[in-house]
């Protein structure tokens, strides 16, 4: 069916100085013990990202979303972002390393490590979506 451009919603942020990191927990391990960790998986990623939270909130980082293995946060994308920001950026990225090196490395947990990507600078975001 012909999608009608007028009731397609559009909405787009841009920035020149937002930073963005994601954070990718990636199970570890022999396949065996992969697949047998997967009941605990969600429960994990539960309480890695509580603590994730705890991070965004001790760094005044915007939490943007959460989605399945792999969380993104943000700073500067309402305003103009510092140096001390984006450096704040880069201390959270090590203390989520420590987190997930905490809570993965204990007894009884799948092993998981973690994959961290930060971009700076230019960024378009948005959303295209049918008005309801």
């Amino acid at each position: 069916a012909a999608v009608d451009a007028d009731r397609v919603l559009r909405l787009s942020v841009s920035s020149s100085s937002a930073s963005v990191l994601v954070a990718e927990v990636v199970r570890d391990g022999p396949a065996s013990l992969v697949c047998a960790a997967e009941s605990k998986m969600m429960d994990l990623l539960s309480l890695i990202y509580a603590r994730f939270d705890q991070l965004c909130v001790h760094h005044s980082v915007e939490k943007v979303t959460s989605l399945g293995e792999t969380y993104t946060c943000a700073v500067g994308l309402d305003a103009e972002t510092s140096q001390d920001a984006a450096l704040a950026l880069l201390q959270m990225a090590l203390q989520m390393r420590r987190v997930v090196g905490e809570i993965g490395g204990k007894k009884g947990n799948p092993y998981v490590s973690v994959r961290i990507g930060i971009h700076a600078g230019d960024m378009v975001g948005g959303v295209v979506d049918l008005q309801a």
